[in-house]
């Protein structure tokens, strides 16, 4: 699968929903590096295509989401983060599979 280089052109939801299609499971960081926030990385952990959680950073402050699991109020705070997150109009992509465990068969073959 071939994901932009950069969020300029394209847009975050867009990506999401190509990444939910294919059931993509790891990591897809946005890294600011233009303007006041040049520096900044956010992350959104994909498992099986679906948001299981966000992170974000301010300046040095490093802010993750708690499990996906909990209260509506952290899905509030997610939903919140998220409508950050879609707002950039530009940042460079970078995506990081989540290693899968291949079957017993598979590992003996190696």
């Amino acid at each position: 699968m071939m994901l932009p280089g950069r969020l300029r052109g394209s847009s975050l939801l867009a990506i999401l929903r190509h990444l939910h299609q294919a059931r993509i499971s790891g990591t897809l960081a946005l890294h600011e590096d233009v303007g006041t926030r040049a520096g900044w990385v956010h992350r959104i952990f994909l498992r099986e295509g679906r948001i299981h959680d966000v992170q974000w950073h301010e300046g040095s402050a490093c802010h993750a989401t708690p499990p996906f699991a909990l209260r509506e109020a952290s899905l509030r705070q997610r939903t919140s983060v998220l409508e950050t997150l879609f707002s950039l109009s530009d940042a460079r992509l970078s995506f990081h599979a989540m290693a899968t465990a291949r079957p017993a068969s598979a590992a003996g073959r190696a």
